[in-house]
């Protein structure tokens, strides 16, 4: 009954979706078809269309992690799969090297800036109030001396371009990411912390610099517009129809926890209290967090409910307020979540970390299927091995999409554009 139901959403929502994004109504359709069986540690993906089913060899997976575990020193690491649910789930290793005690999908680990689509997603829900739109002006909703834009008269910063990295701004600097202050601050006295910090360096909407500056102004906005505190309206809006019950942002809040180590995997590091907690504080487990995978798989649709509308994912995936999307890129930056290319196929996700935690989580659309992968050190070289062996195991004998043909410019053309390029004051 509940996949009945499911398949009936999101063809309601293919059918409803707002005209930019009709385009994804045949992969909606396309997801909806999609089967999985799973045996003996095998994940079979069945879809319309596909020559053959591809098999997921989640026990050579597993050896794959941890010899990568091993071999970089890691104590602990956690992954799972989605497919139409919890496909597959592992840990491995140590929460904590004293303790001895083990690592398991309900280990609680620091997902660093992951936690900016959580931040991005509470924004886009409340943008369905008819008094608050992304494409607001900063200003409309924090007032001046926390930010300082040199370009406000002719080109203001929107909410839309803080979740887009858009704005203008260059990250946090090194007293904000060093600030670590046990006792929690609000996001008025984080962000009153060194604002001059926060300068326009370039017109706003003119490319995507990432800044967690940026996510910093947009939780106060999000303050701002529902009245609430920040980790008020995000467990509202995500941790709770996720059922994300763990999920926090505040240490006081946070159990289970895993020690987080440096690099050589022996030494402990401190909690960072970060200054700014919508950019990157969220605490949560694997088996929570891929919660998030499969409502983004399902468009929105969430055990039988709707967290957000298919039209608000592809808001979400979709970057739209930079020079490049404005003259039709779609691949880039979007709402808290980013583009990028493994073995021909389009991953979207982000990566995080959190001072002895690294996380990273990834969909592929033209497979239905994505991950949430966690470590409790902070070696970064071992997280980028990791999920390259989950993304290659994943699109492992499935046939690459269509490129595109390639488009030959003519060379008088191209002599034309050559040449030095200053950017305008």
């Amino acid at each position: 009954m509940l996949l009945i139901k499911k398949l009936a959403k999101l063809i309601h929502d293919a059918v409803m979706m707002t005209k930019p994004a009709a385009s994804w109504a045949p992969q909606l359709l396309s997801t909806a078809k999609t089967c999985a069986i799973v045996t003996t540690g095998t994940l079979v993906l069945s879809a319309s269309g596909m020559a053959a089913p591809k098999a997921v060899d989640f026990e050579q997976l597993q050896r794959q992690i941890e010899h990568l575990r091993v071999e970089h020193q890691v104590p602990g690491a956690a992954l799972v799969v989605d497919h139409n649910g919890i496909a597959w789930s592992v840990g491995l290793g140590v929460a904590d090297k004293t303790t001895r005690e083990p690592v398991t999908p309900d280990t609680t680990f620091r997902i660093g800036s992951i936690s900016k689509i959580f931040t991005a997603a509470a924004l886009v829900q409340l943008a369905r109030q008819q008094d608050f739109d992304l494409n607001d002006e900063l200003a409309a909703h924090i007032g001046p001396g926390l930010y300082f834009n040199r370009w406000q008269a002719g080109h203001p910063i929107t909410v839309a371009q803080l979740l887009e990295h858009t704005s203008g701004f260059r990250d946090w600097t090194k007293a904000e990411f060093d600030h670590n202050d046990a006792t929690p601050a609000s996001l008025e006295e984080g962000l009153a912390f060194a604002p001059e910090s926060r300068t326009t360096h370039w017109k706003p909407g003119l490319h995507s610099v990432y800044s967690n500056a940026n996510y910093g102004l947009a939780g106060l906005v999000l303050e701002h517009v529902a009245a609430q505190s920040y980790e008020d309206v995000v467990r509202d809006k995500m941790f709770v129809p996720l059922e994300m019950r763990s999920a926090t942002s505040l240490p006081a809040r946070t159990s289970g926890l895993a020690t987080g180590y440096s690099q050589n995997g022996f030494s402990p590091m401190r909690y960072w209290n970060m200054i700014q907690r919508p950019a990157a504080a969220i605490n949560a487990t694997p088996r929570e967090m891929a919660a998030l995978v499969s409502m983004l798989l399902d468009y929105g649709f969430y055990n039988g409910e709707t967290v957000l509308s298919a039209s608000e994912v592809a808001r979400i995936e979709t970057p739209t307020t930079s020079l490049a999307a404005r003259n039709g890129l779609e691949f880039g930056y979007g709402l808290g979540i980013y583009q990028y290319y493994r073995n021909g196929f389009v991953f979207r996700g982000h990566g995080g970390d959190g001072d002895g935690y690294l996380s990273r989580f990834a969909y592929c659309r033209d497979l239905g299927i994505g991950y949430f992968v966690t470590i409790n050190s902070a070696h970064h070289l071992a997280m980028s091995e990791m999920y390259a062996a989950i993304e290659n195991e994943i699109t492992r004998g499935h046939d690459a999409p269509e490129v595109p043909e390639t488009t030959v410019l003519d060379e008088h053309l191209l002599h034309h554009y050559s040449g030095h390029y200053e950017l305008a004051a």
